[in-house]
């Protein structure tokens, strides 16, 4: 199950999910996506927690390709900038 994978709020700073895990089309909360993994996907907490360091570690690992690329395309730098807050917030937020 996967919700609104491209980060699309860096383009468009008020956009809202296009598909409602709970019905409604603001970002979920941590808590809510504990919620979802939980309820919906039947998963025990421990599996939820795995799953969110498993993400976590994956946008560390992208961004530092990202930056790469970021430094090699100059046209890219305030999306790029825009994309890595908007990963860096959702990492703090997982923790």
């Amino acid at each position: 199950m996967a919700y609104d994978l491209v980060t699309t709020a860096a383009y468009l700073p008020n956009d809202a999910m296009a598909l409602t895990p709970n019905g409604s089309r603001q970002w979920p909360s941590i808590k809510d996506l504990r919620t979802l993994g939980e309820t919906r996907a039947a998963l025990p907490p421990v599996r939820v927690r795995r799953v969110f360091e498993r993400v976590a570690a994956a946008l560390g690992d992208t961004s530092a390709e990202f930056e790469a690329y970021r430094n090699t395309h100059a046209e890219f730098d305030e999306i790029a900038g825009r994309m890595l807050t908007i990963w860096w917030d959702a990492i703090a937020a997982l923790k």
